[in-house]
């Protein structure tokens, strides 16, 4: 199982240490890689998501995409994505840790 998928700066996301999220909207992700920010996360499954970068550490860790939620118009709303289990297990501080990404 390899990882792959779009990598994005851990400066693109507001992070809150407290509430253990990351925050970032949709169009400044697509400015700042590919214009397809979800992407399949592994070579052989079909998990989608993408790879943060801290700035700070240099390490990367992987999430995927866990829920979209919608307006009654069916429009997107945000999307959230959680790490998966093998970031979580290579950094502990990232359980119950959450990304959303708004649809600005």
């Amino acid at each position: 199982m390899n990882i792959k998928g779009s990598t994005y700066s851990s400066n693109l996301f507001a992070t809150s240490a407290s509430q253990k999220s990351m925050i970032a909207e949709i169009s400044t992700l697509e400015a700042n890689g590919s214009a397809q920010v979800f992407s399949q996360i592994y070579d052989d499954a079909c998990d989608v998501g993408f790879i943060i970068h801290s700035e700070k550490t240099s390490m990367e860790a992987t999430f995927y995409l866990d829920e979209t939620f919608r307006n009654s118009d069916g429009d997107t709303l945000e999307w959230l994505l959680l790490p998966t289990l093998e970031s979580q297990r290579k950094f502990p501080c990232l359980n119950g840790f959450k990304v959303v990404v708004i649809n600005d």
